[in-house]
């Protein structure tokens, strides 16, 4: 699985670079949706635990989860805002859901 912050007012997705899991279908497919269907300013790079605060929503991804909504991670609480929901319906169409 892969996990992903948003900072909603800045229309920005921020992901750990894949050096230590897989970069697999999944990962690419919402990354592409992003970056060019969805013109999401995608950020590759590590993210240290004292950021978690600074995001509005947070997901995962994986073959069996596809695109999950994250609630909190460390007592931050996040939302399921809007953009998480269109990557979903979006992801969706793609692979035929």
């Amino acid at each position: 699985m892969q996990i992903y912050f948003l900072k909603i007012k800045k229309n920005e997705l921020h992901t750990p670079i894949p050096d230590s899991f897989l970069n697999g279908i999944t990962r690419k497919t919402v990354l592409e949706i992003a970056k060019s269907k969805k013109k999401i300013k995608v950020h590759e790079r590590k993210i240290s635990p004292n950021e978690l605060k600074n995001f509005h929503g947070c997901f995962i991804t994986g073959t069996a989860a596809e695109i999950t909504p994250v609630g909190n991670i460390l007592k931050n609480k996040y939302k399921v805002c809007d953009l998480i929901l269109d990557l979903s319906k979006t992801y969706e169409k793609i692979v035929g859901k």
